[in-house]
């Protein structure tokens, strides 16, 4: 009955240290913006997560100035361009819930992850993009922080970003801005 109570408490301490805030820092929110996707009409933008294990969580659409949410911390997030074209041929997405809509996604997005040189999309991959945490010295009084991309060129099946500027949120209301 011990060596139980020892293991459980040992796996249970394990789960707890993996999320753990480090000693003398707390945990602030980054929020991640894209702010000119209306510069490219002929594309619908999607913002796609899957999960550590490789399941498919969902895709939807995102506009300019919109947070990209990532859900799970350790979920992987796509940036992902598809024509309109093709987008409203294959039948989009009409909601979060349509079954169809998202599976048609679903194929799309894994026939480039699969690098099938036919697929009609493009494609930005960065596991820091989306909204995320990030840990903080108790040093420092940042409460929040944004950080806004602007889409340099979709071509050759990729996505080109640029990170424009960075806004960083004080605890007296205040805020800095970095340009780039």
């Amino acid at each position: 009955m011990l060596k139980k109570i020892i293991i459980t408490l040992t796996i249970l301490n394990g789960i707890i240290n993996a999320d753990m805030t480090p000693k003398n820092h707390y945990i602030i929110d980054n929020g991640t913006y894209i702010t000119n996707i209306s510069k490219y009409p002929e594309y619908q933008f999607l913002q796609c997560i899957y999960t550590p294990g490789d399941i498919y969580i969902g895709c939807s659409k995102i506009v300019d100035n919109q947070l990209l949410k990532r859900g799970y911390k350790l979920n992987s997030f796509w940036v992902t361009a598809i024509k309109k074209s093709t987008f409203e041929e294959l039948g989009g997405i009409d909601d979060h819930n349509s079954e169809l809509s998202q599976q048609i996604v679903r194929h799309l997005v894994r026939q480039v992850r699969k690098k099938h040189p036919s697929a009609p999309l493009y494609f930005y991959d960065d596991t820091n993009l989306g909204q995320t945490k990030d840990y903080v010295d108790n040093k420092y009084s940042i409460t929040s922080q944004k950080y806004y991309y602007e889409i340099n060129k979709v071509s050759d099946s990729n996505i080109t970003l640029q990170l424009k500027k960075r806004v960083v949120f004080f605890d007296d209301d205040t805020n800095k801005t970095i340009d780039f």
